[in-house]
Formats: C-alpha cells, structure tokens, sequence
C-alpha cells in the first residue's frame, strides 16, 4: 500500500496506491522484474487512475532499488465535465528497505508522460514480500 502525491499543472492531489514486483535475479543483486502499480487520486471535482505495467531492472538483495520504464493507461473523470483516458509514457522508480523478515518500507516515484502533460507521483509505504 503505498500513499502520496500526484503533481500536473502545478496542482497536488492525494493518491492511494500499491505496487507489486516480480522477477528473477541473473546473480546476488542484479535482476529483472515486471513491475506493476495502480494509483487512485481525488480532487475537487473528480479523480483519476493510473495503472502500470513495465519492465524493471533490480538493484540489490533483501533491500533493493527498481527502475523500470513502460507504459500506463490513465483514466479520469470529472464531476459534470466528463471523462477521458489514454496511455502514457511512464518512468518509475522506487526503493525497497527491509525492517524485519518479511516487510517492508518503500519510497516511490514516478513520471508519466503523454500529449497533454506530465504527472509526477511521490509516495511512501509498507508492504511485504520474498524478497
């Protein structure tokens, strides 16, 4: 579960997502993953999703940093306005530090690029996993 920002034309909403990670290792701290994240957010007088899919590099083991570039859909809809989607271009990056066996801070961050603009998403979280 992750919890942050989201940022376009200068405005900042809140956003409630997660991510999820998964992959294998080539050697100890060196791997590539798929990684997948969904990001929900309100303002005034609507919201919007955004959904990922990419491919990731892994750096390191037990805690470790991914850095992963792909596209997303993005969704809005907008009291009395209508609604629209489309894909964007997306980089993500997000840091993973194990606190005990099987959980988790996380820091995560991510662009995402289209036609219309950039939406930049900073968020903090806990989670588990297997590392």
């Amino acid at each position: 579960m992750l919890a942050g920002l989201a940022s376009r034309a200068s405005i900042v909403l809140p956003e409630v997502g997660g991510s999820i990670a998964l992959g294998a290792r080539f050697r100890s701290g060196v791997g590539v993953t798929g990684l997948g994240s969904l990001s929900v957010g309100v303002f005034p007088n609507g919201a919007f999703v955004i959904g990922t899919l990419a491919p990731a590099l892994r750096f390191g083991d037990r805690s470790h940093f991914l850095l992963g570039l792909g596209p997303s859909v993005v969704a809005f809809s907008v009291t009395g306005g209508g609604s629209g989607s489309g894909v964007a271009g997306s980089l993500i990056a997000e840091g993973v530090f194990a606190v005990a066996r099987a959980f988790a801070l996380t820091i995560y961050s991510a662009i995402h690029v289209d036609a219309s603009g950039v939406v930049f998403s900073l968020g903090a979280g806990f989670g588990f996993g297997a590392f």
